[in-house]
């Protein structure tokens, strides 16, 4: 480039009003102060450029008063100190930027042209700096003071980012990519001996009308989820292959180059050249068809790493990569769509873009780097298509009829996408489902209401299949309900709850398996939830209850077709004029418990705005998909070395002495439930924290003592679940969904260790497990030492942190929320359900069908006998423990041997006076 200081991007504007030259230059000065990049500097080094921000430089601002000469002159004038102006930029002194006034006279709209190198300014640059000089400019005027948005991250850090980046092994893996670029076929030419400058240059323009542009815009891109540039190249290769003969074309893209790599990088309103350019080789080999074409094209794209930002980072930052990429084959075409013009500035602005060109922007002795530099971008509301070329090496009906093939082709893929046969979706649409675009147009063909898909999280994948095993038993899911009772609105109610399903992609969630390698799930972009209302107010309270027991047992038989969202239901029974029976049910594929207190608390807060007449704030969610993302980014190589050592040697499941397999009925899920008197529990929260433990590491230790106890191994295995919540997710602990995963927790038994370093023991384990907590729990049992087909445990311990019953009374202000029950069958044979309040609660839920509830009834005592006596003497080995759980197993017996006596003596009495009679 034989002059560096003369290579600008420039803005000319009208101006309608009287320009006040006074206050442009402070709005400037201001803009100077702001745009660290508007005061950089450059010098030639030994070893290579170096850049620095100056302090601010002298006014950079220029009036020409053109107002004496003939109006058929100003417009020539003006053109000549443009020429001269467009030169005048030093890279090494003063500011890249010139702002003057062309002053036409009073009545007469004047003209204001921006000039700044291209090294301290981009396309998305103008739009900050316009919009900035607007803002600015109407303050100064309304005497306001001068005020502009933060700051974001200066152009500086950013280039200092990018250097460490282009050494990172992330980066490296993109050089394959690359590298395989390599096929190019020279464009034909029409002077060979031409000289390619920038003297020579033209520009052809073709352009759609507005109707067509509006069209491309608006209607288009929904077809196939397409961006504009994918039907844009599209047409391009199409026009390029009538040209040439060939369907594959190399071409040079321009980007934004904003990435967002680093949470703490914020460049978004960052003046300064961001751009990439980087080469694509695009193929439309054997493909006529516009769909396929457009299909193919977009997934081409999507395959660019990084966006492109890589390419330019590798090519001239790690001096490694520098050469390898330089010799690959240039492109001798680029392309590049600028956005739309017409958003550029606000349509109540005192200016606007003026029709006259501001050219020359770049020295007119250098060379150019394409023979064909295309631009797109939408002024007026219409697509221009301009091709730059040299006159030296193209004749003007050459381009002329290739752009005429290029806007023709644009406009047939415009009139397929308006066709009815039209749509579809591609591999790219649902990166995380990892499928083939012939499985995908199997699953989706045309429908163009799914949003997502991807795949399920570990727990999901366990419940699907119990699920999908015995899909009339009424596994997993939950039947929560309550009474409601104060002035009910129940239109406002269901408004509510679809809005919460509106909200939250996890309510417009089904699932798929068939045909596929992995089952995935499906969101919806709309789901309706299903609600039912009764008004029983004329039964009578045990009528109600009757009606109300056998409907929770029809609903739960009735089950889901997890195949159709939404996996969730709504009953609400009028029992009295201000009291309403309250029944959700939903399965637990979509939902954990910590997301139901979630779900309340945000039904709560919209109802009474929407009461109240308010709007409701609608503040951005985090999509459940985010946390499918983040699993598949785990690294299962540790996991499996974790799971594997910890389950090592263990190869015979953790049995129950009276449990049966009569599991050819739906299972019966019964609950027993006892708390602990407020001093015990108060004692056992101080024994942990005196001990650096936690209250769930007690309950599971004492849980394997009685397992160890009752299926005579001291060796046990049991199920845990985990919150599943990774810290490292950005707000996972306010999203929707369902992440808890249900693990194996191993325990050894050592008669003679003690009770507290037993337990910290535990608890150690525990908590190097919760590094690998988004293992599947599939996986673990493929990678343990049981016989295949064995279940790793049969009993479950589930420690709730936050009670149902609880959040609803705290979150509900105008209704007051009563008799909260609710009733969940997770498929295993007994579930330990702990939840710790002022008296803890400890609940047995176990399957009627496959234990016996005497026995049940037995180890529910047990368990809190012997945590009472923990409270009191928690200084003992475990065998002193175990002979506790005997005693509290025969105590148990006597009192149940004593009770049966006093049932038979009273009934023997009962017959004796009924005989005397």
């Amino acid at each position: 480039m034989p002059d560096l200081h003369h290579w600008n991007q420039a803005v000319l504007l009208t101006v309608h009003q009287r320009l006040d030259f006074t206050v442009l230059k402070q709005v400037v000065q201001q803009l100077l102060s702001h745009h660290d990049a508007l005061r950089s500097q450059f010098y030639q080094e030994e070893n290579g450029w170096k850049a620095v921000n100056a302090e601010l430089s002298p006014d950079p601002c220029v009036e020409i008063d053109l107002s004496a000469l003939p109006d058929a002159q100003q417009n020539s004038a003006m053109v000549r100190s443009i020429e001269q102006l467009q030169a005048s930029l030093n890279l090494a002194e003063g500011a890249l930027m010139r702002v003057v006034w062309f002053n036409f006279g009073a009545n007469k709209s004047s003209r204001l042209l921006f000039i700044i190198h291209h090294l301290v300014v981009d396309g998305v640059s103008w739009r900050i700096l316009l919009e900035d000089f607007q803002t600015l400019y109407q303050q100064q005027l309304q005497e306001r003071g001068m005020q502009l948005p933060a700051k974001t991250t200066a152009f500086k850090q950013w280039s200092q980012r990018l250097q460490l980046y282009s050494q990172s092994e992330e980066l490296q893996q993109t050089q394959t990519h690359w590298r395989s670029l390599s096929w190019t076929e020279p464009l034909p030419i029409d002077f060979p001996n031409g000289i390619n400058t920038v003297a020579s240059t033209q520009t052809l323009s073709v352009s759609l009308n507005q109707t067509e542009t509006q069209m491309l815009l608006q209607q288009v891109p929904v077809i196939y989820r397409t961006q504009i540039n994918d039907v844009l190249l599209t047409a391009l290769v199409q026009a390029f292959a009538q040209w040439t003969g060939t369907s594959r074309l190399l071409v040079n893209l321009e980007g934004h180059g904003r990435e967002q790599l680093w949470e703490d990088i914020d460049v978004s309103r960052t003046v300064g050249w961001f751009t990439t350019l980087f080469p694509v080789q695009l193929d439309l080999t054997n493909i006529t068809d516009p769909a396929e074409a457009l299909k193919s094209i977009k997934e081409q794209l999507r395959r660019i790493p990084t966006r492109g930002l890589s390419y330019g980072v590798l090519r001239y930052l790690n001096q490694n990569t520098v050469e390898p990429l330089r010799s690959l084959p240039q492109a001798q075409v680029s392309f590049n769509y600028l956005g739309q013009f017409d958003q550029l500035l606000p349509e109540s602005s005192l200016f606007e873009l003026a029709p006259e060109s501001a050219a020359p922007l770049q020295s007119l002795s250098g060379s150019r780097y394409h023979l064909l530099d295309i631009q797109a971008g939408v002024t007026g509301g219409q697509l221009h298509l301009n091709c730059t070329y040299s006159q030296a090496v193209h004749q003007s009906a050459t381009i002329a009829a290739l752009m005429q093939t290029f806007v023709a082709s644009l406009r047939t893929l415009i009139d397929h996408c308006l066709s009815l046969s039209a749509g579809g979706r591609t591999p790219s649409d649902f990166p995380l489902a990892g499928l083939d675009q012939v499985t995908l147009d199997r699953l989706v063909g045309s429908d163009r209401t799914i949003e997502d898909l991807y795949p399920l999280s570990p727990a999901q994948q366990g419940i699907l299949f119990h699920t999908l095993y015995a899909p009339n038993h009424g596994l997993y899911s939950t039947q929560l309900s309550f009474n409601l009772c104060g002035k009910l609105d129940t239109v406002v109610l269901r408004q509510t709850w679809q809005q919460i399903v509106d909200r939250h992609p996890v309510f417009r969630t089904a699932f798929v398996w068939e045909g596929l390698d992995r089952p995935l799930q499906v969101v919806r972009q709309q789901a309706f939830l299903s609600w039912q209302e009764a008004d029983w107010r004329n039964s009578s309270s045990e009528q109600q209850q009757a009606q109300i027991d056998a409907l929770l047992k029809d609903d739960r038989q009735r089950g889901f077709e997890i195949h159709q969202a939404p996996l969730s239901r709504i009953l609400l029974i009028r029992l009295t004029d201000d009291t309403y029976r309250f029944i959700w049910h939903f399965h637990h594929l979509i939902l954990d418990g910590w997301s139901v207190s979630l779900v309340f608390q945000e039904v709560f807060t919209t109802y009474e705005r929407l009461y109240q007449g308010q709007s409701v704030l609608s503040s951005p969610t985090r999509p459940y998909r985010n946390y499918i993302t983040w699993l598949n980014n785990q690294d299962l190589a540790s996991a499996e070395t974790f799971w594997s050592r910890m389950l090592q040697g263990f190869t015979t499941p953790t049995r129950f002495n009276n449990s049966s397999a009569k599991i050819d009925r739906a299972s019966e899920a019964v609950i027993l439930s006892r708390s602990l008197p407020p001093q015990t529990t108060a004692a056992l929260q101080s024994l942990v924290q005196q001990h650096r433990l936690t209250l769930n590491t007690l309950i599971q230790g004492v849980w394997a003592l009685l397992l160890s106890y009752h299926s005579g191994s001291e060796d046990v295995v049991f199920g845990a679940t985990t919150a599943g919540r990774p810290v490292t997710l950005s707000d996972s602990n306010s999203m929707i969904g369902m992440f808890i995963n249900t693990l194996p927790v191993r325990v050894q038994i050592h008669p003679d260790a003690a009770f507290i370093p037993w337990l910290q023991a535990i608890q150690v384990q525990q908590s190097e497990a919760r590094q690998y907590e988004y293992t599947p729990l599939v996986q673990i049992q493929r990678w343990s030492d049981l016989a295949p087909g064995l279940p790793l445990f049969e009993s479950l311990i589930v420690f709730e942190n936050y009670p149902i019953d609880e959040s609803l009374r705290q979150r509900s202000t105008q209704l007051e929320i009563q008799r909260v029950s609710s009733s969940v069958n997770n498929g295993y044979p007994l579930t330990v359900r702990v939840i710790p309040e002022t008296e803890l609660s400890l609940q047995l839920l176990y399957d009627s069908n496959r234990l016996d509830a005497d026995v049940m009834s037995q180890w529910l005592q047990c368990f809190s006998t012997v945590l009472h006596q923990i409270a009191e003497q928690p200084d003992v080995p475990l065998k002193e423990l175990m002979t506790w759980i005997v005693a509290a197993e025969q105590q148990y017996q006597q009192t149940k041997a004593q009770e049966l006596e006093q049932l038979s003596l009273q009934r023997l009495k009962l017959t004796k006076r009924r005989k005397q009679h």
